[in-house]
């Protein structure tokens, strides 16, 4: 059931096209915050009368503190649509919106996700690009950050397409450091895929959204993960991180290089979060048919032996970056980052493990190049070959 209350809207605290953060008069609970989505329910005045979702918060879930503009009573609530699109997302609910989706026919885009199968190879479309899979949200700005200061060491230009998933918050607005990366011009372009919207592009799914990340955007290297919100319930597969090994098999079968980012924390309070989290193991050992490659840091005997329970995947572990030279590439992003509330200084393995993947994958792109055309026997073995040499 859904928890609803009235409200009378008292400051616009944060106001951009797409999200507003407001503070909210509530009757018998006083002022509290709410985020509005303009593009479901129009834009919000002080003065307003807004009915709200108040279910998460009173539960005491972790959704940021924040109640959920659900309708606005005025009379100019109506936006109207402005575009041609006629995918619907968060279908036959209440809030189904029409979005125009990169690969219908009056996307500017569909004639290049188009080809017939003859004249193109549907398993190599993305072109051994590599993918940087991951868990948490928070892991993201860790990844992109390193990836830029490798770029800007190397002076490259480097695109970094951000792929979306809907296996947690589904407006990529929530996202403050999909913001942040794109206004820094650090991101190229996002993608929303499935019901997940508000991206620079929308796909339907998973699979044309990565096609899309490739031969619209032109990624170098994707990072590709479920936005802010990873649902959990302490059983081996009752968990939104499942999506990590159904995202391995579809990153394989379209030719790229799946690169997981591996959640792993020695400062977490839950033992099944301790080392590498359980939700890693659990979706590489069930859901992923297809192998990835998993960089994790050396010089822990723990990890190692967690690490063989992956055997038939691509282990590599090197020396990780050391805090010093972490904490000032991280530094270059204006905000501190924390994951599950906690620092750099609180969580090192996490980070560092996050600063490896980027170094991977950068060093991947550098020795791939991207080669147009599908991968060769040879050259599978010449990529088995540069990852012992890459790894400690």
């Amino acid at each position: 059931m859904i928890e609803w209350a009235e409200g009378k809207v008292v400051d616009i605290l944060k106001h951009d096209k797409h999200l507003q953060e407001i503070r909210v008069e509530v009757e018998g609970k006083g002022k509290e915050l709410a985020y509005n989505y303009p593009d479901l329910t129009g834009e919000v005045e002080p003065g307003d009368t807004v009915v709200l979702n108040v279910t998460a918060v009173r539960l005491g879930l972790g959704t940021g503190g924040r109640h959920f503009v659900s309708s606005v009573r005025k009379s100019s609530v109506e936006t109207g649509i402005n575009h041609p699109g006629h995918i619907m997302k968060l279908r036959y609910t209440p809030y189904q919106l029409a979005v125009l989706s990169c690969e219908e026919e009056a996307s500017p885009y569909h004639h290049i996700l188009r080809k017939e199968d003859s004249e193109q190879d549907l398993h190599n479309l993305l072109e051994r690009t590599p993918v940087v899979i991951t868990e948490l949200h928070s892991m993201l700005p860790i990844i992109v950050t390193c990836l830029v200061h490798l770029a800007r060491q190397d002076r490259q230009s480097l695109r970094i397409v951000y792929v979306m998933t809907d296996g947690a918050a589904l407006p990529i607005f929530l996202s403050k450091h999909v913001a942040r990366l794109k206004k820094w011009g650090w991101l190229h372009l996002s993608i929303t895929t499935g019901h997940a919207f508000g991206g620079d592009l929308e796909a339907v799914n998973a699979y044309s959204g990565l096609q899309a990340a490739r031969q619209v955007g032109r990624a170098d290297i994707i990072v590709t993960g479920m936005g802010p919100g990873i649902v959990g319930t302490r059983t081996p597969l009752g968990t939104t991180a499942m999506e990590l090994g159904e995202m391995v098999n579809r990153v394989n079968t379209l030719g790229g290089i799946p690169i997981v980012a591996p959640r792993i924390s020695l400062a977490d309070e839950r033992i099944r979060h301790r080392g590498i989290s359980h939700h890693t193991l659990n979706t590489l050992r069930i859901a992923a048919c297809t192998p990835a490659v998993i960089p994790y840091p050396a010089g822990n005997p723990v990890l190692d032996h967690q690490m063989w329970q992956l055997k038939e995947h691509i282990i590599v572990k090197k020396e990780a970056v050391n805090l010093e030279e972490l904490s000032a590439i991280l530094a270059t992003y204006p905000v501190e980052i924390k994951t599950m509330g906690r620092t750099l200084s609180d969580d090192p393995l996490f980070f560092q493990t996050g600063a490896l993947a980027a170094d991977l994958a950068y060093a991947l792109w550098k020795h791939v190049q991207n080669k147009n055309r599908p991968v060769t026997d040879g050259e599978r073995v010449d990529l088995e070959n540069f990852l012992k040499s890459w790894g400690a």
